[in-house]
């Protein structure tokens, strides 16, 4: 009987957890899908600038996990949508503090 809970009690949070990721991906595929729509503006932009500025909105975020960000970041510039690179860099530093482990 403890097996079957202890059992029960794992495939309960397995399922909670391939939940959250359907879920993000969705999010993600929602996200793209309006971005899509919108004209492809694209600038000169700095890579390190607008990363280093949205890893410091973060900080907190890794500070409660208790996690390091290592940053070596090159100042890179490019024509890019501003907009869709912000999106997908939060995405990304967001799930990479999500699903990370602490410490």
């Amino acid at each position: 009987m403890l097996n079957k809970k202890k059992f029960d009690t794992e495939l309960i949070n397995q399922i909670k957890s391939e939940s959250s990721k359907l879920s993000n991906l969705i999010d993600t595929l929602l996200q793209i899908s309006i971005l899509s729509r919108f004209h492809q503006k694209k600038e000169e932009i700095n890579l390190k600038k607008i990363m280093e500025e949205i890893i410091e909105t973060y900080k907190d975020k890794l500070e409660r996990k208790n996690l390091k960000l290592e940053k070596k970041i090159e100042n890179i510039k490019t024509n890019i949508n501003k907009n869709q690179f912000e999106i997908l860099f939060r995405n990304l530093l967001s799930n990479a503090i999500k699903y990370n482990i602490e410490n």
